[in-house]
């Protein structure tokens, strides 16, 4: 599945800059964006866990994503077709339970994972010319995990290749400034679980102009 999906991504390059069309003068080349929002697990990292000897003996652990905030910078190489750094912070909850010979206790703790990427996007619409821009966008990067995932236990920090990929909209307020809103799926290669979950990202995109190279 990772080498299908990589593959696609090679083939999403080649083709925007095959159809990426060239800037005009007078179109803003950066761009820097603040966003934030919920996001979703489904790799086996966020699948519930559980181990013991019941009824004597048993506990469980659950991650679970919560909220994440990110920012973004890109760089338009053509009317259409951007680079772009983006950084995001990814709250977790592991939630655990555990129970022995009849005593019960429950509690959460917090972890993170952080994605350092670099992506390319695509605008279907070139900017400047319509209110509403659809875009794509896919790229490569690191994904640093760390932090407690369970009652007085501090999981060993991780750093990881991954990928991610997505797809959203841009909402033009002004020339400068615009609302976005994308999905993006990512990947952390991880050993031994998946790590993979389903973000959606809303915030603001201001765009400015540098001396053209």
């Amino acid at each position: 599945m990772r080498k299908v999906l990589l593959i696609f991504l090679s083939i999403m390059f080649i083709l925007s800059f095959t159809f990426g069309k060239d800037k005009k003068k007078d179109n803003q080349n950066f761009a820097a964006e603040f966003t934030f929002g919920p996001a979703f697990g489904f790799g086996d990292v966020f699948k519930e866990y559980s181990a013991g000897l019941p009824p004597y003996y048993s506990y469980s652990i659950q991650n679970k994503l919560g909220f994440h905030f990110g920012f973004g910078a890109k760089y338009y190489l053509k009317e259409n077709l951007a680079i772009q750094g983006a950084v995001d912070f990814q709250n977790v909850s592991a939630e655990w339970e555990w129970s022995y010979l009849g005593l019960k206790s429950a509690g959460s703790e917090g972890w993170h994972i952080n994605k350092f990427f670099l992506n390319g996007v695509y605008d279907l619409s070139p900017m400047g010319n319509a209110k509403l821009t659809p875009f794509l966008f896919a790229g490569l990067g690191i994904g640093s995990l760390g932090g407690y995932v369970f009652e007085e236990y501090e999981a060993e920090s991780e750093t990881k290749f991954g990928f991610n990929v997505g797809a959203g909209l841009r909402y033009a307020l002004t020339e400068d400034i615009g609302l976005i809103g994308y999905l993006v799926f990512t990947d952390i290669f991880t050993e031994e679980n998946a790590t993979t979950y389903l973000g959606i990202h809303l915030g603001v995109e201001y765009r400015f102009s540098f001396v053209e190279f």
